[in-house]
C-alpha cells in the first residue's frame, strides 16, 4: 500500500512533538544529524512556507525532511492558517539556525547543482563556531571545484553571516 502524500498548507505553522524535542535535545541516534537540524528549524514561530522560502534553492529537500519528521511524529501541525492576531510576534531564528540557511543560499548561488554536495556538512553542525569550521571546509571544497574566486568570495560571505549572527546571538543573552 502506497502512503497517502501529505498536504500542507504554505501558511501552516509546524511545531516539535514532546518526543521531538527529546530526541532532539538528547541527539538520539534514531535521527539523523540532518533531521536533527530539521528538528532545531521547527519552532512553531515560522509557517511551513516561510521555512522553504528561507531554505532557497534547497526546499524540495527541507520539505522532504519535513515530511520525513512529520511521519515519524517527531513535528506537528499546530496550526493551520498562519498567524493570528493573538500569537506572539514571529522571534528570530536561534543563531545556528538563521546562519545555516543564509549560509546554504550562499553555497546555492555559488554551486548551483552540486549545492547539495557542498551544503551536507553545514547541516550537522550544532554551534557556530562549527559551523564557522564546516563553512571554510566549503570554501576549500569550492576553491577546488569551481576556482579560488568562487572559494574566496563564499568564505568572504560566510565570515559576514556568522559574524552577524554571533553578534546577534551576545545581544540576545543580554
Amino acid at each position: 500500500m502506497i502512503a497517502p502524500v501529505l498536504e500542507l498548507a504554505a501558511d501552516s505553522v509546524l511545531t516539535r512533538t514532546r518526543e521531538g524535542t527529546l530526541k532532539m535535545r538528547a541527539r538520539s541516534p534514531q535521527v539523523s544529524p540532518k533531521l536533527r537540524s530539521v528538528l532545531f528549524l521547527v519552532s512553531g514561530q515560522q509557517s511551513y512556507g516561510e521555512l522553504l522560502d528561507r531554505a532557497g534553492g534547497l526546499r524540495g529537500v527541507l520539505d522532504a525532511q519535513i515530511r520525513a519528521l512529520l511521519e515519524m511524529g517527531l513535528i506537528e501541525i499546530h496550526r493551520e492558517g498562519g498567524r493570528h492576531d493573538d500569537d506572539p510576534p514571529l522571534g528570530a531564528l536561534p543563531a545556528v539556525a538563521a546562519a545555516k540557511i543564509e549560509l546554504l543560499k550562499r553555497i546555492e548561488a555559488a554551486a548551483g547543482n552540486d549545492a547539495d554536495r557542498f551544503a551536507a556538512g553545514l547541516l550537522a553542525a550544532r554551534t557556530l563556531r562549527d559551523l564557522a569550521e564546516r563553512s571554510k571546509e566549503v570554501a576549500l571544497m569550492l576553491q577546488a571545484s569551481a576556482g579560488s574566486g568562487v572559494g574566496d568570495a563564499f568564505w568572504t560571505q560566510a565570515k559576514e553571516i556568522l559574524l552577524t549572527w554571533r553578534d546577534h546571538a551576545s545581544q540576545a543573552s543580554r
